[in-house]
């Protein structure tokens, strides 16, 4: 692979660049949820503008979800109010249910988040290290409308999550990441 050895931080439906990483072959990387707090967000396009979405952990037990049932309920709730009109989300809606319902651990959720999106843009299995210290390389960015939904209120987003280009491209998603305009 062109990039083998470089890392990417394993983190919740990242932003597209991301992606356009991984289809570059750069290979990802466990973190810790305390030190890199990024890997526990992602930011969402919606009707009232960007929404950033937290993974709340507990402190007792780091990497375990603080009351997840609660936190999956308004995910999804946030990610439909967000998504529930762009053309793709009614084809991938119930695996992403099935994604937030699989765990309450933070790195088995980013893995499976991480899963479902590879499998939606036709990308081999994520190359894991079980951990990683060093710098992360600077994401690029998609500069091109690819659909986004709201546009009439907000201007073209950059550097939002993943799933904003799943649920308005669908299946031309990996062309998005690539570059190619639609």
């Amino acid at each position: 692979m062109e990039n083998e050895g470089l890392m990417l931080p394993l983190g919740f439906f990242p932003e597209a660049g991301w992606y356009t990483l991984a289809q570059r072959g750069y290979a990802c990387a466990g973190v810790n949820p305390a030190q890199y707090p990024a890997a526990r967000q992602t930011l969402l396009r919606g009707p009232n503008g960007i929404q950033t979405l937290r993974i709340p952990l507990e402190k007792k037990r780091p990497g375990q979800i603080a009351d997840p049932e609660k936190w999956k309920r308004e995910t999804l709730q946030a990610i439909r109010t967000a998504y529930g009109t762009a053309p793709f989300y009614p084809y991938y809606d119930y695996l992403l249910a099935e994604v937030l319902e699989s765990t309450q651990c933070f790195i088995a959720l980013c893995e499976a988040a991480d899963a479902f999106c590879r499998r939606v843009l036709n990308l081999e299995p994520a190359q894991q290290i079980a951990d990683y210290a060093g710098i992360w390389p600077e994401l690029p960015v998609l500069a091109y409308d690819y659909g986004q939904r709201f546009t009439e209120l907000y201007p073209f987003s950059e550097r939002i999550s993943i799933l904003d280009i799943i649920f308005n491209a669908g299946p031309l998603s990996c062309e998005v990441i690539s570059g190619k305009p639609l």
